[in-house]
């Protein structure tokens, strides 16, 4: 409680060290400009929000952030080169390079909450402060930027599944690469307000920095025609629909597959659709584990753009700004767990990593078309004939790993 007290005398307790990502940006305006959302709290409520921030984006976060971030480097391995032949893996490659970004400044904001609870890494704390403010918007960018490549990841594959005879012209992956540019240029557009909503300041008598939120997102006007009318639905509630109405096709389309596959006589063609499968399967866990880890900053986004208000309870406040700091660590869980979806669902991935890791496996040739993948192995066998003649035989085998 010493070191608490200490924080509070020099921080002010103020926005500066709480996790705020969205219960100041996201604030209604009725709420006074600049005051501190945690003004109304007691300070045993302090303490008590601080540990819980200490327990839930220190040391529960910083391990997810540094798994993920392993993971996703290993996961860039293995899409590079995919990443070059089919939609699906450059869209992909492309979510796993936007998720390292975002680990690593979610890594970087998690280090403060040490200087909030133990007292450490103070400099680390006020030198954050100066450059808080760009990547704070920075993190917003990307975090838009995550959301729509998983929705057009999930377009990819719905055009794939369902509009077969479309997929040979629209699944290209130079589209793809269009399509990303285009997303990563619409995500910067939406989120450059975001830059201007917080601000380095110096409290009086002192030369350490601060951070802070601007006025600029309790203004009225900025409030219902940016928050509320665009950055609220297309960075929450829309990709989460289309997502959820994907995902049911989905399964409806996989449903209807292992009725046909029953009656299926032709192993090549029993082979493609298993193939195919596995990707549509492993995509419908990666959709359905992103909108579990998305729905909680949904909700809390929502709750504090319309609930929180001068008159707010400091008991309100203090349950939302738990769940905003809960909203903030599922965000990291979810850029870290692909990979290991990937490693579960997926066989090839899991093959390919291995060829990658070991360097004496014998080399295979992937072959890559629009909606699956296949590993074609070549081997070399001696027999003899009736009269002792030696046959060489080259054997050629197609498999479907993914």
């Amino acid at each position: 409680m010493e070191t608490l007290t200490v924080m509070n005398q020099e921080i002010g307790c103020n926005c500066d060290i709480y996790d705020d990502d969205t219960v100041a940006s996201n604030m209604s305006p009725s709420a006074s400009t600049n005051s501190s959302s945690t003004s109304a709290l007691s300070p045993l409520q302090t303490a008590e929000l601080v540990q819980f921030q200490f327990y839930s984006l220190v040391v529960a976060g910083i391990p997810v952030a540094c798994s993920g971030i392993v993971g996703n480097i290993l996961s860039i391995l293995v899409l590079w080169g995919l990443s070059k032949k089919s939609s699906t893996f450059y869209i992909m490659y492309a979510l796993t390079v936007s998720d390292i970004a975002y680990i690593t400044i979610s890594f970087l904001r998690q280090m403060i909450y040490i200087y909030a609870y133990l007292g450490a890494l103070k400099d680390y704390y006020h030198t954050w402060t100066l450059v808080e403010p760009f990547l704070f918007g920075t993190k917003k960018l990307l975090q838009t930027l995550c959301v729509w490549l998983v929705v057009l990841l999930t377009l990819d594959r719905f055009i794939l599944i369902c509009k077969p005879t479309h997929a040979k012209s629209m699944c290209t992956s130079q589209r793809a690469r269009i399509q990303v540019v285009i997303l990563a240029t619409i995500a910067l557009l939406l989120n450059i307000p975001k830059f201007f909503e917080r601000e380095v300041y110096y409290k009086p008598g002192s030369s350490l920095p601060h951070a802070r939120f601007s006025h600029l997102p309790n203004n009225i006007l900025y409030f219902y025609a940016y928050t509320v009318s665009v950055y609220i639905p297309v960075t929450c509630f829309v990709p989460l629909v289309a997502l959820l109405g994907f995902n049911i096709k989905f399964v409806m389309t996989l449903t209807k597959a292992q009725r046909r596959r029953e009656n299926m006589t032709s192993v090549r063609d029993s082979s493609r659709n298993s193939n195919t499968r596995g990707v549509t399967v492993m995509l419908v866990v990666v959709v359905a584990v992103f909108m579990l880890c998305e729905t909680p900053m949904a909700v809390t986004t929502t709750m504090l753009s319309f609930i929180t208000g001068s008159n707010t309870s400091p008991e309100l406040k203090l349950a939302q700004m738990k769940l905003a700091a809960f909203a903030n660590l599922m965000l990291a869980v979810n850029s870290s767990i692909n990979f290991y979806i990937y490693l579960l669902v997926g066989s090839f991935f899991r093959k390919a990593l291995k060829r990658r890791l070991c360097r004496k496996t014998p080399k295979r040739h992937i072959v890559v078309n629009s909606a699956c993948v296949y590993t074609v192995s070549k081997t070399m066998e001696t027999s003899y004939g009736d009269k002792g003649t030696p046959v060489t035989l080259t054997r050629i085998t197609l498999s479907d790993e993914l």
